[in-house]
């Protein structure tokens, strides 16, 4: 029935540096929601199924304050949101959690963001004095969790600032998201010029394909993004009754049409402001359920009983069809660490192997299926270890690592807790 154990064992397994924007995503673009409401929000975005949530819409006054949707975040070089604003942001990312990414918006419909940009890049520039340096600076040492900021730009459309303001934000240490719904020439253009000077820091589309853009495709705009396929966009049910936009049943049928041909990255939602004020009626949970159900996106979840210093972790969601990763910390440094591999969860206490109140949190029966693949730690005590699926898998598989430990019991060794990963 399972097939992954043997992928595993059994396939070439390479240790590559853990990438939080390469795997195929289930999005949300939320407003005030993610600033006012954070106490009830932010543990039901946790639970929720979504892995990317954009923070929309930052906006960038005329004197480079930046501004979410009338609160103002950064000013003059410094971060002047709500002071637990950013630790509460923190948490989305911590486990338990299916959260993974986390994005700023900037820009919107019928507002001069980009225009504001253009005319401070003309006056002050993108280096260190600038305004737009310093306040974009200022949120990232506030915030680090955000990995990309999303150009939202619907007016200016000004290819030179708008690549000069993508280049002083890669320097910073942000990836760059388009959320296109018109424009396709500059925001092919756009593309082009950042890839040609920052490979890869372009890494996600999200198309409109809704309200103005309700007429697009992802077959059109995939041409304009070598590398890419484009992430399309759904409302969801609002207004009057909860009674326009798509339903979580269309959302997923829509998205299944869009991944079979021809082909998408991911796909989001729009708002969830309106997600939350028809959810009585279109749970959060359903429209993430019906994305990752679309895209074949799995889950992971941590169990059992861990001992010692050594931590297992995947960075991303597994994903029929795609390789999938899984990563050790805190074992000792250039050492060798094993991946406990089986097709069933355990308890086994290891007290009379010399480990006391260590476990083993996986079937260890050969009829199980269980294997161990060794591995070598990196000099921080790390370990990436990653291998392919296949296309329409479907089951759990149960990991572990026995990570290097000096001086912790007298074999020098420590268990992680298990991670059970199930794909759809």
């Amino acid at each position: 029935m399972f097939t992954h154990c043997r992928l595993l064992l059994a396939a070439s397994l390479l240790a590559i540096a853990a990438d939080r924007g390469s795997a195929q995503h289930a999005s949300v673009f939320g407003g005030g929601p993610l600033y006012h409401q954070t106490a009830t929000v932010f543990p039901a975005l946790k639970q929720s199924g979504f892995t990317t949530i954009l923070f929309w819409s930052v906006h960038v006054y005329a004197n480079g304050d930046l501004v979410l949707n009338g609160d103002p975040i950064a000013s003059s070089g410094r971060y002047v949101g709500r002071a637990s604003w950013p630790a509460e942001i923190a948490t989305l990312l911590q486990p338990p959690t299916t959260v993974r990414r986390i994005e700023f918006s900037v820009g919107s419909a019928g507002v001069p963001d980009f225009e504001n940009i253009e005319a401070l890049i003309a006056s002050q520039g993108t280096g260190p004095t600038s305004a737009l340096y310093r306040n974009f600076a200022a949120l990232r040492a506030a915030i680090p969790q955000i990995d990309a900021i999303d150009f939202d730009d619907e007016s200016n459309y000004d290819l030179t600032t708008t690549a000069a303001f993508s280049n002083m934000l890669i320097g910073l240490g942000y990836r760059i998201t388009f959320v296109p719904y018109t424009q396709r020439t500059f925001w092919r253009n756009l593309y082009a010029t950042v890839s040609a000077a920052h490979p890869g820091q372009v890494d996600r589309v999200y198309l409109q394909c809704y309200a103005g853009g309700a007429a697009n495709s992802p077959a059109t705009w995939n041409p304009d993004y070598p590398g890419l396929e484009v992430s399309p966009g759904l409302w969801a049910r609002h207004g009057t009754g909860c009674r326009q936009g798509d339903t979580p049943a269309t959302v997923g049928s829509r998205i299944a049409a869009w991944e079979s041909s021809p082909g998408i990255d991911g796909a989001f939602l729009w708002l969830l402001d309106d997600i939350l004020a028809c959810e009585a009626t279109y749970p959060m949970a359903s429209y993430a359920s019906a994305v990752r159900r679309a895209l074949d996106i799995g889950s992971t979840s941590a169990y059992g009983i861990g001992c010692g210093n050594g931590a297992i972790s995947s960075p991303t969601l597994p994903v029929a069809g795609t390789p999938f990763t899984v990563v050790l910390d805190g074992a000792d440094p250039s050492a060798v660490a094993f991946l406990l591999v089986s097709t069933a969860a355990g308890l086994l206490p290891l007290d009379p192997l010399q480990l006391p109140g260590c476990y083993a949190n996986v079937d260890l029966g050969i009829l199980g299926g269980f294997g161990t693949v060794a591995v070598a730690t990196d000099p921080t005590g790390r370990a990436f270890v990653t291998a392919p699926t296949t296309p329409g898998a479907a089951g759990t598989v149960y990991l572990q690592f026995i990570a290097p430990q000096t001086g912790f019991n007298s074999l020098g060794v420590s268990l992680t807790r298990g991670l059970a990963v199930t794909f759809p």
